[in-house]
């Protein structure tokens, strides 16, 4: 099931507030995950129709990006 809402990965802070304030123009729900297993369990819920992954990219799980885009085929979530 895919909804209107967008998925941050990234650590609370000064840029992730930023990031939540300019999305909330888009008039859509912004759900925030620590870590990389709170994303997945998020996104197996109900799959986001924008999932942002912010960080470093060798802090993520070597399967982090393989499980979401295995989910995302199915409602066509984009990954960023």
């Amino acid at each position: 099931m895919l909804n209107d809402y967008i998925l941050v990965l990234g650590k609370q802070s000064e840029d992730i507030q930023a990031l939540e304030f300019l999305l909330s123009r888009l008039r859509c729900s912004v759900a925030v995950a620590s870590s990389a297993d709170q994303v997945v369990a998020q996104a197996s819920q109900t799959l986001p129709y924008l999932v942002i992954l912010s960080g470093d990219r060798q802090d993520w799980p070597p399967n982090l990006v393989k499980q979401l885009r295995q989910m995302a085929r199915v409602c066509g979530t984009t990954i960023v």
